[in-house]
């Protein structure tokens, strides 16, 4: 019985642990001024009141699952199809730990948007 209640402190606390780090990275993922985008393979799984602001997209309904090229002007600096150069991009990410770069965005009426762009996988 002594061994069941320690396991089960040491849970309790772990997942204590666990809501707190949760909720100090909600707070640093909403409450900078920075844009922030997460996705993956198959699109956009989340963004910050940040990256709303600037790119006038409503909410997540509007652009989750594109993929980030989906969103972008089609033809990037240099010339380069946006499809392409983003699967370079993120390439580079993976095999240097992160990627630097410019890029151009549309903003949701259209617009283009030069950006600079921190890709780091996580």
């Amino acid at each position: 019985m002594v061994s069941l209640a320690r396991e089960e402190s040491r849970r309790a606390r772990s997942e204590h642990l666990l809501r707190q780090s949760e909720e100090k990275f909600r707070a640093l993922f909403e409450g900078t001024s920075q844009p922030v985008v997460l996705h993956d393979e198959s699109g956009i799984l989340e963004a910050n009141p940040s990256w709303f602001r600037h790119l006038g997209y409503a909410g997540l309904d509007s652009v989750k699952g594109k993929h980030p090229a989906q969103l972008s002007a089609p033809i990037q600096p240099g010339g380069e199809r946006a499809e392409v150069l983003a699967q370079q991009r993120v390439a580079d990410a993976l095999a240097n730990g992160s990627a630097r770069f410019e890029w151009v965005v549309l903003r949701s009426d259209g617009t283009e948007l030069p950006i600079e762009v921190f890709l780091t996988p996580i």
